[in-house]
């Protein structure tokens, strides 16, 4: 296959981390939450989701957090950081193939319109997924198929439609958005990086002073007699001595 025929149809750009082509990092504190922002976009009316990828110094593996849309396009999420060092972060992003036949088929409902076929459609991308969320979750998913399965008894419309109630069931939509399948996904490259730093970092008072001024009587002053003023120091509300 050629090579521009594999690309992903979604596009991520304008990350608020990536400064100047990640020539320089982004820095942070351990501890704060670490805001991640960009344009995610794709061609036509589908829907998108997104997660921020981050991998710490020590981290065997990626962990991920989900993003929102903010509107027109802008995405945001964040992590927060527990160790100082290096962190690598980037965006995956996807179709998100269920949200949009489910705000597809309220549409259509709403508009009282024959939705045989959709429902049809729906079942089958759940039963594309039973193979994807933990067992702990399947049997909800394979009570909805049932229930879809089970057919109308046509006095029922609309909403009132058992197939349809429980395939737009919001505990069902929360499951398919939490383990929605990747396929065509889009990851922000190249990978970025993030300098986490201790609290300390964020903010500090300097003080300087020299330690021959330390001495006690018209002594030399030395290491010794300026620890001892480190106590006054810092009531002063100093962080930071500088000699």
């Amino acid at each position: 296959m050629k090579t521009y025929l594999k690309k992903s149809h979604v596009i991520i750009e304008r990350i608020n981390l990536d400064i100047d082509g990640a020539r320089y990092r982004a820095k942070a504190v351990v501890g704060d939450a670490v805001e991640v922002s960009a344009d995610i976009f794709r061609d036509g009316p589908a829907l998108l989701q997104a997660v921020v990828r981050f991998k710490g110094p020590k981290d065997a593996r990626w962990s991920e957090s989900p993003m929102r849309n903010l509107g027109n396009d802008r995405f945001s999420g964040d992590f927060i950081p527990t160790s100082i060092g290096r962190y690598k972060v980037t965006i995956e992003a996807w179709t998100d193939h269920f949200g949009t036949w489910r705000r597809d088929l309220v549409r259509r409902v709403e508009a009282n319109q024959e939705v045989g076929l959709e429902i049809e459609e729906g079942a089958l991308l759940l039963e594309r997924h039973l193979g994807l969320v933990p067992a702990r979750v399947r049997d909800r998913l394979r009570r909805a198929l049932s229930a879809i399965r089970a057919g109308s008894d046509e006095t029922h419309r609309g909403f009132a439609d058992e197939r349809i109630a429980a395939i737009l069931d919001p505990e069902i939509a929360a499951i398919m958005a939490r383990h929605h399948m990747r396929l065509g996904s889009s990851t922000y490259k190249p990978v970025l990086e993030v300098t986490v730093d201790r609290e300390r970092a964020r903010f500090g008072a300097w003080y300087e002073f020299f330690p021959r001024s330390t001495g006690k009587e018209g002594a030399h002053g030395t290491f010794k007699t300026s620890a001892e003023l480190l106590p006054v120091i810092a009531k002063m509300g100093f962080d930071v001595v500088y000699l």
